[in-house]
């Protein structure tokens, strides 16, 4: 997605960025900074470099992405769970064999099992 600052591109529609940067003064935030802080270097400047603009609005939409996604837990609608594990009728010979002949080992072992 394109961004721009007053008409200029900080990130085209490929996402690539622009190497400049936005500068600053202090005394572009107020009028009466002068008054409020008489011993403030009125002058200093802030340099806001595209890059970092444009991370901060990858971070913003990616943030508003997940919060329009709906959450289908809260919404009480849940991914259908996976058939469970039926035994088949020769799944279940096979387990009854096995049992009996487990139940004949120990009696073997102990007659008084």
């Amino acid at each position: 997605m394109r961004a721009a600052v007053e008409q200029d591109v900080i990130r085209d529609n490929d996402g690539n960025l622009e190497s400049r940067s936005l500068t600053f003064q202090l005394r572009d935030f107020a009028n009466n900074l002068a008054t409020t802080f008489p011993d403030a270097n009125l002058n200093e400047v802030i340099t806001l470099h595209y890059g970092d603009l444009a991370n901060y609005l990858a971070r913003a939409e990616k943030f508003q992405a997940q919060k329009q996604r709906p959450n289908l837990d809260n919404m009480g609608i849940l991914e259908p769970s996976p058939p469970a594990e039926e035994l088949t009728a020769e799944d279940e010979k096979k387990f009854h064999d096995l049992e009996n002949q487990s139940s004949a080992r120990s009696e073997a072992l102990d007659p008084d099992h």
